[in-house]
């Protein structure tokens, strides 16, 4: 009788070792690795139960977001960036004034006219704008400024003159014109014993 008792004991040891032996590795794995630590453990959710992150959260390297993004904030942000970027502006949202720039602008500079010299600018074509400025300035002499429509093929027509008095020191003067035509010419000429004089043609 005790040897069956014995028998069966030892039979009974043996199946339990055996059984050990037919444990899947994953699951031990997932207990540990034998060495009293833990395993890390991959949560895989499909895109339509992503796993909530609440508290903070700290990324490195490099990170792609996708979808809408609601973000709030508290303190002063600071954002780097490398690489070029694009900023564009929704026209229906914003208004973006742009101040202009003259369409035609001309300065001769400041020099020297003769008695009886005659100084052309132009002719210009003047199809880009609509109204031209024309600013004199004479010193020690008179300055005579015309402007003159080349009407192709007659001779230039006069279209207006007048005259910026500079014997007694520097005098300016400026004229705005309606342009009267596609092609205007500025003639300079002086007065008596010639002048120093400076002329700025500029439209839009």
């Amino acid at each position: 009788m005790h040897s069956t008792q014995k028998v069966l004991i030892a039979i009974g040891f043996i199946a339990a070792v055996v059984a050990f032996q037919f444990v899947p590795e994953s699951v031990a794995q997932a207990q540990g690795n034998g060495n009293g630590t833990t395993k890390d453990v991959v949560v895989v959710n499909s895109p339509l139960n992503p796993v909530p992150v609440t508290g903070q959260l700290a990324v490195t390297g490099t990170t792609t977001i996708a979808g809408n993004v609601q973000a709030s904030q508290q303190g002063p942000w600071s954002v780097g960036q490398s690489g070029p970027w694009t900023v564009k502006i929704d026209p229906a949202q914003n208004a973006v004034a742009v101040a202009s720039t003259p369409a035609f602008f001309h300065d001769t500079g400041f020099g020297v006219i003769n008695e009886g010299a005659a100084l052309e600018l132009g002719p210009y074509n003047m199809s880009a704008i609509s109204d031209l400025r024309v600013s004199g300035r004479a010193v020690n002499g008179n300055v005579v400024v015309q402007l003159m429509l080349i009407v192709e093929p007659a001779f230039p027509i006069l279209l207006d003159q007048f005259t910026i008095t500079g014997e007694n020191g520097s005098t300016t003067q400026t004229r705005v014109y309606p342009v009267p035509g596609k092609n205007v010419l500025v003639r300079v000429t002086s007065g008596s014993g010639g002048s120093n004089y400076h002329v700025v043609l500029s439209g839009r």
